[in-house]
């Protein structure tokens, strides 16, 4: 039995608007559904937040590498939290599979919307849930087994694979590599704004700030 890593990229709670444990109830949720579609030949292991691991000093270099390396990404898009938007981004570059979910209040950009995103009762009402629940494991199965059969060709990054209007020069350079590159990119970004509300405090961790370029 082949063991499958199933990662959640989503805001952490509490966020306003939603219910102090919103997101972690979700999580817990599709966490369940996702280990009982287990089979034969694979086994789906939710690991929990991109960002958990503990005892790693730099937190950005970890959530980066595990976005990039785990084998299903689950996004829950609500409230189009600027982390989990940035995560998506990176997730969607890869040639890996990932599900976007999000409330039924949301607004998903168009960009997000071809994505084929679920949407749920943001108040976590059980019989409308359940019809979610039901959907979210069809989806999850069918993204799961639609990958393995075709080999990675239908995700979202290779229906551009066969783009002539830009013929990039890419070189390979190993993932570790990768994440350091992307990590320094983002800690020069970080020191490049600064936060609009006074009395807020900048923490590397946390990019929900509401921010503008500092003056020269």
């Amino acid at each position: 039995m082949k063991k499958i890593t199933v990662g959640f990229i989503r805001p952490i709670d509490p966020k306003p608007n939603f219910e102090n444990t919103h997101f972690e109830y979700l999580e817990n949720t599709l966490s369940d559904i996702i280990k009982d579609c287990s089979n034969e030949e694979f086994e789906f292991e939710p690991l929990g937040l991109v960002s958990t691991q503990a005892g790693v000093a730099d937190i950005t270099h970890t959530i980066i590498k595990n976005i990039l390396s785990m084998d299903i990404a689950i996004i829950i898009a609500s409230g189009l939290n600027a982390n989990v938007m940035f995560e998506l981004g990176l997730r969607a570059s890869q040639k890996k599979p990932f599900i976007v979910v999000f409330d039924n209040e949301t607004n998903l950009p168009f960009d997000i919307t071809t994505f084929f995103a679920i949407k749920y009762p943001k108040n976590l009402n059980a019989p409308e849930l359940k019809k979610f629940e039901i959907e979210f494991r069809d989806r999850f199965l069918g993204t799961w087994n639609t990958f393995v059969e075709d080999d990675g060709n239908t995700t979202f990054i290779s229906s551009f694979s066969d783009s002539t209007i830009i013929e990039p020069n890419i070189n390979q350079i190993s993932l570790n590599e990768a994440v350091d590159k992307l990590s320094n990119m983002i800690d020069i970004m970080s020191k490049q704004y600064v936060s609009l509300k006074t009395d807020d405090v900048f923490d590397t961790l946390n990019f929900d700030h509401d921010i503008q370029i500092p003056p020269k």
